[in-house]
């Protein structure tokens, strides 16, 4: 048996596929907790900065729904390539996401201006390599249909 297709009787699959799981629903909590923060932190006079909270926002929620995809797909195949989109996803998403939520709550204050300037650039790779993954095993799965379940 390949590691791409343990089978299900294996306690790893399921482990992997509830640690993305517990990926995703963090996020999506946190998301819930941003959305509302920003309705309250961001002044309405400014909104090139409540445009970029908006574009964190939804980033944050395909990339925290689609971990909760990715955990449901490593619950049937320990895929590496399944593997790795759930680890691009988690912290592609933080750094991304997070640091346009930092950008648009506080844009002036030393934390944001210490923050290297490739920051959401390498956060946004790695949510492209994710998604790569993610085709990838599809693919994979398309043109070797009895590999994967």
């Amino acid at each position: 048996m390949s590691p791409d297709s343990l089978a299900l009787a294996s306690p790893l699959p399921q482990r992997r596929s509830r640690q993305a799981a517990l990926s995703g629903s963090v996020l999506g909590l946190l998301l819930v907790v941003l959305a509302a923060a920003g309705a309250h932190l961001l002044p309405e006079s400014a909104p090139d900065r409540y445009e970029l909270w908006q574009t964190a926002q939804f980033m944050h929620l395909l990339h925290a729904l689609a971990l909760l995809f990715v955990s449901r797909s490593l619950h049937l195949s320990l895929s590496s390539l399944l593997v790795t989109s759930a680890v691009c996803f988690t912290v592609g998403t933080v750094l991304f996401s997070g640091s346009l939520y930092l950008r648009a709550a506080w844009p002036l204050s030393a934390l944001v201006s210490a923050l290297p300037g490739s920051v959401a650039p390498l956060g946004g790779g790695l949510l492209i390599v994710g998604w790569l993954s993610l085709v990838g095993y599809f693919l994979q799965a398309l043109l070797k249909p009895k590999s994967l379940p």
